[in-house]
């Protein structure tokens, strides 16, 4: 554990994932003279998560229907915080109370703002580009980002390269781990939502001959407004799970097999990371994010064209006809390629802010 002075940091969220609570349990972890708060939504929403925050030694977690603009200010003002993330700015009283703490301690905290969207150069984005610079730029010092993909949007909302960090997000590598354990099958996991293209992947596993499909199960965990439709499409050897408490998913995941993310847009996608440092092989569509770190085709996995039935069930095929020791060899090299970000790296990554900050 590292000795630092005394550190607070706010965080403002949306909604909040399992992965960020790993991320800031390692903050307090490595860092005894950190304290941090934590304030989310925390009215439930299938379409986005419905994920159950728990309380952690030295992690105030505050519900968001608690606080309006002026006690949110007040937190602010109470704390003096260093460091102040906003994951993102839909929120105009998380933003409200930003503004109004910055006039006051201008240079006594550093604010930063995160994205996870990829830069495509649409009309909305570009409109969208115009309106943050105006509105929002001048109250965030810093952008942090995804990865790679992330990194053209993030100089489009006018932030220098010393200005942006890496690292946004990452799986808690102390609960995903490899267990050794291979099962033959397909799995999902992920939000019941269109953007998910999860018809994609049952039409091309509709297309497995009968005799690999009664070999290679389909597994769907999660939940959304297109469960019902996905129902159609049950048989024996599609089995649908419901959204699962991390304790549950971890122990399903422990059971092995090959991931499947056939997004339609997936901007990063932190469930890639989950499973590949569970030593899952990956076939990830052309728009996962997260491919840009997680997955090299044909080392630990495949890659389709996305919206594709032919090329997934290409790609399918391919692992179906690999031998458990390749099956093995994909798995081991998964991992590898997970142990690219960590839970720590993540941390040190927001932490840099203020020697940043210092050196400016």
């Amino acid at each position: 554990m590292q000795k630092t002075n005394n550190l607070t940091i706010v965080f403002f969220y949306t909604y909040v994932v399992h992965y960020v609570i790993g991320v800031l349990k390692k903050l307090v972890e490595i860092n005894d003279n950190i304290n941090i708060t934590l304030i989310y939504y925390d009215k439930k929403n299938i379409e986005r998560t419905q994920y159950i925050v728990e309380e952690f030694n030295r992690i105030k977690i505050i519900k968001r229907s608690k606080l309006n603009k002026k006690s949110l200010l007040e937190l602010l003002l109470n704390q003096k915080p260093h460091i102040i993330y906003i994951s993102g700015w839909v929120d105009d009283e998380y933003i409200y109370a930003l503004k109004k703490y910055k006039k006051i301690y201008k240079n006594k905290t550093v604010s930063v703002v995160g994205i996870d969207d990829q830069w495509f150069g649409t009309i909305r984005q570009r409109l969208g580009v115009f309106y943050y610079k105006v509105f929002y730029k001048s109250i965030f010092d810093y952008m942090w980002i995804a990865g790679k993909p992330q990194f053209s949007y993030a100089q489009h909302f006018g932030y220098s390269s010393k200005n942006i960090i890496y690292n946004l997000y990452s799986a808690d590598d102390s609960i995903f781990t490899y267990s050794g354990n291979f099962k033959k099958r397909f799995l999902f996991v992920g939000r019941f939502v269109k953007e998910k293209g999860i018809f994609t992947l049952l039409n091309a596993y509709k297309s497995l001959d009968k005799n690999i499909r009664n070999s290679w199960p389909l597994y769907l965990i999660g939940d959304g407004p297109l469960y019902e439709e996905i129902l159609k499409f049950k048989d024996e050897n599609v089995v649908i799970l419901p959204f699962l408490q991390l304790t549950e998913l971890k122990n399903e995941i422990d059971k092995g097999g090959v991931f499947c993310l056939p997004s339609n847009f997936e901007p990063w996608g932190v469930v890639v990371h989950e499973m590949s440092l569970s030593g899952y092989p990956l076939i990830l569509s052309d728009k996962v994010g997260a491919a840009t770190e997680f997955l090299i085709d044909g080392y630990n996995g495949y890659m389709f064209n996305f919206n594709s039935v032919t090329s997934l069930l290409s790609c399918m095929q391919k692992i179906v006809n690999l031998s458990n020791e390749e099956i093995e060899i994909f798995s081991k090299r998964s991992v590898y390629l997970g142990k690219r970000i960590n839970t720590e790296l993540s941390s040190k990554s927001l932490l840099s802010v203020l020697e940043k900050n210092t050196n400016n």
